[in-house]
């Protein structure tokens, strides 16, 4: 007679709250201009599929630098930043995700650096296309979609998570 056999784990570790996923869009426009600044009150995930010209960081008074394809930033809740596609390629194509909570999901010490975000390099674009999917997702459910939307949302926080380790999707991670 085989023995009993159980496979699994039991978390001991729970985030408390859980993170909220807001919103997801993926947008495809014409080269544009200088936009104002952002400063959201959640997480934002922002992601570039093209050449999407250049960006500023934290503060007016730095630098602008470019901003390349399959890069993700991800940036903490009241972080400002600015955005040039004037010098983008012909039509810019990205996507991102807000969100509440990041610090649950362990985001927060991605992001305690000197440039007060954290920048992915997407080598095999498992995160541009878990992006791309939740953004259809959330186009053809709507609400009724909200768990399918919730299991993409997950796993493109352990997407994040795993590159932090050097593992996965963003084998890069540029602090």
């Amino acid at each position: 007679r085989r023995p009993d056999v159980l496979t699994g784990h039991a978390w001991k570790a729970r985030p408390s709250p859980m993170p909220v996923l807001l919103s997801a869009m993926r947008m495809e426009r014409n080269r544009g201009g200088l936009s104002h600044r952002f400063a959201h009150s959640c997480w934002v995930l922002d992601y570039s599929y093209s050449c999407a010209g250049r960006y500023r960081a934290g503060h007016r008074s730095r630098p602008w630098e470019a901003r390349a394809a399959r890069v993700a930033h991800l940036y903490p809740p009241g972080f400002s930043y600015w955005e040039d596609s004037r010098q983008a390629s012909r039509r810019c194509c990205g996507a991102y995700i807000l969100f509440q909570h990041g610090e649950s999901a362990g985001l927060g010490p991605l992001v305690r650096n000197r440039r007060g975000f954290a920048r992915f390099v997407d080598v095999d674009e498992l995160l541009g296309a878990s992006l791309r999917d939740l953004a259809r997702l959330a186009q053809q459910e709507g609400e009724p979609g909200i768990w399918q939307g919730y299991a993409a949302f997950f796993a493109i926080l352990a997407l994040l998570k795993r590159a932090e380790l050097g593992r996965a999707s963003c084998r890069e991670r540029v602090s």
